[in-house]
């Protein structure tokens, strides 16, 4: 998890990380919200770009309780020991919701988080990309998990942050110390340890270019230096905001940050020749140590391995959840579209029976007309030009068996004859016929 530089590289890389402003903020986030986040000690600026650069168990601890609940955030050093944050973090990063989309009418997925301010996939192979990738991806990556605690109503925020006051929410926000006559805006975090940054005006027109973000001073005595420039331009130019600023700097924050400089060496110092007396420890002490220290990395281990197999779970299970939201929704559509051709083939079959019976009906009521004529009596025959149908055939057209043809409102219907009964008359013949198609409810005398 450590990542070696050479001096040179190193150099160059702190100096980097001085003109990325995300990390600043990222710095006055954390100084903010140190006590809802569980983080003790303050560190400085330095401290915080030398954390940032070797991905040491602090900037793991740190990633960590942006991720974690508010709840589960006093496992982050234990979960720090080991890859686990990255596993975590590219989870993070890759994740996607899912929601309905009306005009597909289907189960969709949200672009992944990464997406949100990435390019591309900073890690798309695996965990171990994260220590190749540039330091204003890291540091971005970093930003994002902060911007995100604070995204959301009320609700959101206090649960993410339980001892904040957000009535008083402005009295969080950083705005520069003041600006020079260039228009160049100067920012002091607390606790920076002599650090001054510089953000240019963005220009417009054919020169335009972004504004730029960079430290005037890395300590004390450059702070010093800085302000005494700031403090001449500010009566030069009768600029009372930079001169004001610039005073305090050189009378108050200059000699403050001296003295504790001076207090830290005299203290590494001592450390050092504490560490160069004998200690004498006793081998059962040691082994005492050693086994407890065993135990200690096996239990963590242990929870690593439970966190990742519930992560796991979990994801396993909104995948199950998904592939049943969209079956169920299938089905449902499935049952919907057989609901609907059900409901259309009886209603044409209503249809239908409605119509033949009205037909019916209708045939009927002119046959007890009684209408005389020859014209009336031949179009009340049942079959169309059955006489001449029927020449060269043994037998009556109208003998069990026959098909036949019923004019029916005006349409002729084909039937077979099931039956038959003569009347007084010699035309006076019944058939019982049986419609092609028909049920026996349709069969009928004619």
């Amino acid at each position: 998890g450590m990542v070696s530089l050479s001096f040179m590289d190193e150099q160059s890389q702190r100096k980097m990380l001085h003109e990325i402003w995300e990390l600043a903020a990222v710095q006055h986030f954390l100084r903010c919200f140190r006590t809802s986040l569980g983080i003790v000690s303050n560190l400085t600026t330095e401290d915080f770009h030398t954390a940032f650069l070797e991905c040491s168990s602090v900037m793991k601890v740190i990633h960590l309780r942006l991720m974690l609940k508010a709840a589960d955030r006093k496992k982050a050093p234990e979960m720090a020991d080991n890859e686990s944050w990255l596993y975590m973090l590219r989870s993070r990063l890759q994740s996607q919701e899912d929601y309905w989309d009306e005009d597909m009418g289907r189960w969709e997925k949200t672009e992944p988080e990464w997406s949100s301010f990435l390019e591309e996939d900073p890690m798309p192979e695996g965990i171990e990309q994260y220590y190749q990738l540039p330091l204003r991806i890291r540091a971005l990556i970093l930003w994002h998990l902060c911007e995100c605690l604070l995204d959301g109503n009320e609700e959101h925020r206090a649960a993410n942050f339980p001892n904040v006051e957000w009535d008083d929410a402005d009295a969080l926000r950083l705005f520069p110390s003041c600006h020079d006559s260039h228009g160049n805006a100067y920012w002091y975090l607390e606790g920076s340890d002599g650090i001054l940054y510089r953000e240019s005006p963005p220009h417009a027109g054919h020169k335009a270019r972004a504004p730029s973000f960079q430290s005037v001073s890395l300590n004390h005595n450059e702070l010093m230096d800085v302000g005494k420039e700031m403090l001449a331009e500010g009566k030069k130019k009768k600029k009372h905001g930079l001169q004001h600023f610039a005073k305090w700097l050189v009378e108050e924050e200059g000699p403050k940050l001296a003295s504790k400089a001076l207090a830290r060496e005299r203290a590494k110092s001592k450390q050092a020749l504490l560490e160069m007396m004998p200690r004498k420890r006793s081998s059962r002490v040691a082994e005492k140590e050693e086994r407890e220290k065993l135990e200690e990395e096996e239990r963590q281990r242990k929870a690593q391995e439970m966190e990742l197999m519930r992560l796991e779970q979990e994801k396993k299970k909104k995948e199950r959840e998904r592939e049943m939201r969209l079956k169920e929704r299938q089905e449902q559509i499935e049952q919907k579209i057989r609901d609907d051709e059900r409901a259309r083939l009886l209603n044409e079959a209503e249809r239908e029976r409605r119509l033949r019976k009205r037909r019916r009906l209708l045939q009927k009521e002119l046959l007890q007309k009684g209408e005389s004529g020859e014209e009336d009596r031949n179009s009340s025959q049942p079959v169309r030009a059955s006489g001449r149908i029927a020449e060269g055939r043994q037998g009556n057209w109208w003998e069990t068996g026959n098909k036949v043809e019923i004019l029916c409102d005006g349409d002729w219907w084909q039937a077979i004859v099931l039956n038959t009964r003569t009347g007084m008359g010699p035309r006076d013949v019944e058939m019982y016929i049986g419609y092609v198609g028909g049920t026996e409810e349709d069969n009928e005398w004619v």
